[in-house]
């Protein structure tokens, strides 16, 4: 199986998810959003994830990102809507 094929096989198990999958840069641009994401708050047309997911100006104070680009592991969920 080459790249392309596995490309696309792992695309289409992020897009078959119910939760929503946020794939994003050290700038905080989003790198992939999931069909999740994308029916919850649209297309994120160039936005950072700050304010695509949250309507911020600047990066959250909760971001784990520091931690993730020291290699480190770092896991955040967030649930919405009181399901």
């Amino acid at each position: 199986m080459g790249v392309g094929a596995e490309r696309e096989d792992l695309l289409t198990l992020l897009n078959a998810m119910a939760d929503g999958v946020c794939i994003v840069g050290r700038n905080h641009e989003i790198q992939f959003i999931n069909d999740a994401l994308r029916r919850e708050f649209g297309h994120q047309s160039g936005r950072k994830c700050y304010h695509y997911l949250e309507n911020r100006t600047e990066a959250c104070p909760w971001c784990r990102h520091p931690e993730v680009f020291e290699g480190k592991t770092a896991r955040f969920e967030v649930e919405r809507g009181g399901k």
